[in-house]
């Protein structure tokens, strides 16, 4: 009787909807962080090896070619550390307290290094910059606050908790604001640098410049997902791949300029 009662009670979990689609969304947090903290701990030993070589090398081309690896590295990998933690901190809200514990530990170890390495590489950035006369250009700047910006959509829209409706209409905003702004400077930057003599990185301005219409239509699209908070996993997989090969784009770009001012800045010197 006692098997029967019981097998009754696993028929009806397991025919429950909302229980069902809870537990999905469980494994698939768990999947996330399980891939997540594994992926990204190799990759970090990896960044911490070329890290330790640029630092202790003696070639200060191979110490530059290393950092500005190490800067594209950390631009392409800054959404599966969202992604990570987005899962994590999800699941920290509904375990118990042992699990948590150890999860917690896990993910700010992780984040601790994370910090560490873009601490040390960009600070590097910044310096060679100024040791160059550099200064970092205006829609650089614009870049990162969008990319913040980007991530901190998509950690609301990867996540099953409804936001706080003020929270929310900040970051709309945010969108609405930012993104124009930001298209606006960086189009800004791009006609000035097609009334300049042609150079060996053109080809790469004007990959850059076809970047920015598609940033500016799939930011529309992602205001309204926002809106609408019904976003399904195939829509969040766009916007990931959408995210990355934004980001790769504009941070190919932003080393090639770097290059180029370098170039002028030692020019001018000689």
């Amino acid at each position: 009787m006692r098997t029967a009662t019981a097998l009754h009670g696993c028929i009806t979990i397991s025919s429950n909807p909302d229980f069902l689609q809870k537990w999905h969304r469980a494994m698939e947090q768990w999947r996330t962080v399980d891939t997540g903290t594994k992926d990204i701990t190799v990759w970090l030993q990896s960044a911490e090896g070329k890290l330790s070589t640029a630092r202790n090398t003696l070639d200060p081309t191979e110490a530059d070619a290393l950092y500005k690896e190490l800067e594209v590295s950390l631009r392409q990998h800054q959404g599966d550390v969202t992604r990570m933690n987005s899962a994590g901190e999800e699941i920290l809200q509904g375990t118990s307290a042992l699990t948590a514990h150890r999860l917690r530990d896990k993910l700010e170890l992780i984040n601790h290094r994370w910090k560490v390495l873009c601490a040390e590489v960009l600070t590097r950035q910044k310096r060679s910059m100024k040791e160059n006369s550099v200064e970092p250009s205006e829609f650089t700047t614009e870049m990162d606050d969008l990319f913040s910006w980007i991530d901190e959509a998509e950690n609301i829209l990867a996540s099953s908790l409804r936001p706080d409706l003020h929270y929310l209409e900040a970051l709309l905003e945010k969108i609405k604001v930012g993104h124009v702004s930001y298209v606006v400077g960086v189009e800004s930057d791009l006609r000035q640098h097609r009334e300049s003599p042609p150079t060996p990185s053109t080809a790469s301005w004007l990959e850059f410049d076809k970047s920015v219409s598609e940033l500016r239509d799939w930011l529309r699209l992602l205001e309204h997902m926002l809106r609408s908070q019904k976003v399904a996993v195939g829509d969040l997989k766009d916007i990931e791949q959408m995210r990355t090969k934004q980001m790769v784009s504009l941070s190919l770009v932003c080393v090639e300029q770097y290059d180029r001012g370098g170039r002028h800045a030692g020019m001018s010197t000689n």
